[in-house]
């Protein structure tokens, strides 16, 4: 059931680049099958090392188109913003440590 929201994710993230005219409809479908691709074969190899790299690659190009779509299609914008989405994200996942810390076993 969480592959589907992912899925669902991945489309409404691309679909409204390629609304926005930052990637074009070939490019944006051709993403779609690969980033979904990639989701199968992750799931398949299990929690071994390879689908572990796999299923990462889908939250850093979803973090890209992000940050593309914020940027207006500069590359120089877009690194910027990816960048202080990669801070945030750390800060988050420090948080998350903290808080949950106290209530493991």
């Amino acid at each position: 059931m969480s592959n589907f929201f992912i899925i669902l994710s991945l489309v409404a993230c691309l679909v409204g680049l390629a609304a926005h005219g930052l990637m074009s409809p070939e490019m944006t479908s051709e993403c779609l099958v690969g980033l979904v691709i990639l989701l199968a074969i992750g799931q398949a190899m299990g929690t071994g090392l390879a689908g572990t790299v796999l299923r990462v690659g889908i939250p850093v190009v979803s973090v890209i188109a992000l940050a593309l779509y914020y940027g207006g299609g500069s590359k120089q914008a877009a690194v910027g913003i990816a960048g202080q989405l990669c801070t945030l994200a750390l800060m988050v996942f420090g948080l998350y440590i903290m808080v949950s810390g106290p209530f493991r076993r």
